[in-house]
């Protein structure tokens, strides 16, 4: 997965990464997870198939929530769910593989 970019329209017309990315690692969409913070990138995430999870921490103090307010945004773009860091990874795996 790749950073937002300012023009992003034009890299899905130019390479439709989302089927390029995962037919290129063999996956198909049920098997990949995407993190990030971006609406686009959750979008895409859930068009290819996939679980999208939109991170809400403080890129600046590396810890914390940076913006709920953005969290409308999240859902609205498809957001599975939103976890506020990476700062408990156990925890993350745990709800995300639970199998109950």
């Amino acid at each position: 997965m790749y950073g937002a970019l300012d023009d992003y329209h034009k890299l899905l017309q130019e390479d439709d990464h989302r089927g390029a990315s995962c037919a290129t690692n063999g996956l198909h969409g049920e098997e990949l997870l995407g993190f990030g913070d971006g609406f686009v990138e959750i979008e895409e995430v859930r068009r290819a198939g996939g679980v999208a999870v939109a991170v809400a921490s403080d890129e600046v103090r590396r810890q914390g929530v940076k913006r709920l307010e953005s969290a409308t945004g999240w859902w609205r773009a498809g957001a599975d769910v939103v976890i506020p860091d990476y700062r408990r990874p156990e925890r993350i795996v745990r709800f995300l593989f639970a199998e109950d």
